[in-house]
């Protein structure tokens, strides 16, 4: 951990996160550097959970201490530590039990998963190699850990070899996204007027990797047009799959291609089976796509989170912990209003951001070209052994609540006086579900709230050809939805006409024009 960014009480944790180091060390896939992200990475989710306890614990200690009327230092501090050291942090623990189980949770999460980890590389080692080179063969040089939210204990890797070869890691079902990108390279061989990037990935049982793709800028203007060009063509084809999360944190900007490097939640199914309007639900189907900016008339003054916006400086509806003088004898903790960090969604050209409203015209070209290719090849698309075929044997992702909305219930979860008590932190978790139950059964919401507790994201998927709703532990809902994302996305195609056309470019023309005016 670098010693410029220091994590609250970091010292007196340290010996929770080198035992669970220890069986780590001798790996030999391993470099130091790897093995050191890795153990940051437990240090600051357990920080992250103790922190706040801590602080409340180290207030005492310090005020009881006659040095707090002498300059500002570090001597109490490192005196709190030491005593955690040697044997205050399990007594304090003890205070906490809900605390204490979480922290052997996430230990025993670590430990499983990055074992998983390092077996699933040792056994796809020739695989990967066949895939992406020689370079997979060499020792990891470093990791890029939680790159996604937690769900099963587990979240995505960057893996870095020495060789400079970089993968991801994702230990997740990889089938929709495989077939993804075999459809991007199926329409990208059947000379689609706007080509995409094709992304290579080798799918395990449960699991998979994918190729590593940097954020790389434009070095002219063309190269910015191009982006926003393939951007309405990629548009269109979240379209017709029926697509949700192309957000700001799902999209990279590549030079002048735009690339969806996280495709679990295509081919979504619908709860209604379309008693709505029929331009509010088509306008609603443009919004959940996420790729496109959310005009604040619209979402309601929340952050702009898109795939084509998502400036940084806006305020998010969040709070943020801020520590100040941390590890110090004067540390102190303050919630502030949380502020939209830039993402690498679009392109950027001698240091400035492009907006998509200067390339509306382009981005709707993109489109308006993609829909006419996607139409001529109608037929084949929806062929028994068409392109769609083996996604429509897939399982996508459904998402029932934002995943903000989770990580804000688990952040308030973490309140010392919940942390002290197992039973009051299940029962505010298990409230907070509950509040809208989203028609779900009993068991259903009891997962959600399991999930929570354990500092998971929920998980919950359906069948492309389907319409039950699966959760994590065998639980699922029968007939929860009305129309599965097959059926969708094959209405989607046999509409596709001149007349379906220009509505759909009305509105994108509608949206663009509603972002502008929020600006």
């Amino acid at each position: 951990m670098s010693a410029a960014a220091p994590l609250p009480f970091e010292d007196g944790l340290r010996g929770l996160t080198d035992g669970a180091a220890s069986q780590l060390k001798s790996n030999p896939s391993l470099s130091a550097r790897a093995l050191a992200a890795l153990t940051g990475d437990l240090q600051r989710l357990l920080s992250q959970l103790s922190s706040g306890p801590l602080l409340a614990a180290f207030a005492v200690f310090r005020d009881a201490d006659a040095r707090r009327f002498e300059p500002s230092g570090n001597q109490v501090y490192r005196d709190f530590s030491e005593r955690l050291r040697r044997g205050a942090l399990a007594e304090f623990l003890q205070e906490f039990p809900e605390l204490s189980r979480l922290v052997m949770q996430c230990i025993a999460d670590w430990r499983d998963a990055n074992h998983e980890f390092l077996l699933r590389l040792d056994a796809d080692r020739k695989q990967l190699t066949e895939t992406f080179g020689v370079g997979a063969t060499g020792q990891i040089a470093n990791l890029d850990p939680a790159l996604s939210d937690r769900h099963a204990g587990r979240s995505v890797l960057g893996v870095a070899f020495e060789s400079s070869l970089k993968l991801v890691y994702k230990p997740r079902d990889m089938a929709l996204e495989s077939s993804y990108f075999a459809l991007l390279n199926w329409l990208n061989a059947q000379g689609a007027p706007i080509d995409q990037r094709v992304l290579q990935i080798v799918e395990g049982s449960g699991y998979g990797w994918a190729e590593w793709i940097e954020d790389t800028p434009c070095r002219r203007e063309d190269e910015v047009r191009d982006y926003f060009t393939r951007a309405g063509a990629l548009q269109c084809v979240l379209y017709v799959l029926h697509a949700t999360d192309a957000h700001m944190g799902n999209v990279l900007a590549a030079s002048g291609f735009p690339v969806l490097v996280d495709a679990e939640c295509l081919l979504q199914p619908r709860r209604s089976a379309g008693d709505y309007d029929p331009e509010l639900e088509a306008l609603e189907d443009l919004l959940s796509a996420a790729l496109l900016p959310r005009p604040k008339m619209v979402r309601g003054g929340a952050a702009d989170l898109s795939g084509l916006g998502g400036d940084s400086g806006q305020n998010t509806e969040f709070r943020v912990p801020v520590w100040r003088d941390v590890n110090t004898d004067s540390m102190s903790l303050q919630f502030v209003p949380g502020i939209l960090l830039a993402q690498k969604n679009v392109p950027v050209r001698n240091g400035v951001r492009a907006e998509i409203l200067k390339y509306s015209r382009d981005f709707l070209a993109g489109f308006e070209q993609m829909y006419g290719f996607l139409v001529d090849r109608r037929p084949r698309l929806l062929a028994d052994s068409g392109p769609l075929a083996p996604m429509f044997r897939c399982q996508p992702r459904v998402l029932l609540r934002s995943t903000r909305a989770y990580v804000s219930s688990i952040n308030r979860s973490l309140h010392p006086r919940y942390l002290r008590d197992s039973e009051r932190r299940a029962g505010m978790l298990r409230e907070w579900v509950g509040r809208d139950p989203l028609d779900l059964s009993p068991s259903v919401l009891q997962k959600e709230a399991e999930a929570l507790g354990n500092l998971n994201v929920p998980h919950f998927t359906t069948f492309a050809n389907d319409v039950s709703l699966r959760a994590d532990g065998g639980v699922s809902m029968p007939a929860y939805f009305q129309i599965a994302g097959r059926e969708i996305v094959t209405i989607r195609l046999q509409e596709m006409g001149d007349a379906n056309l220009q509505r759909q470019l009305g509105l994108l023309k509608s949206l663009l024009t509603l972002s502008s005016l929020a600006g």
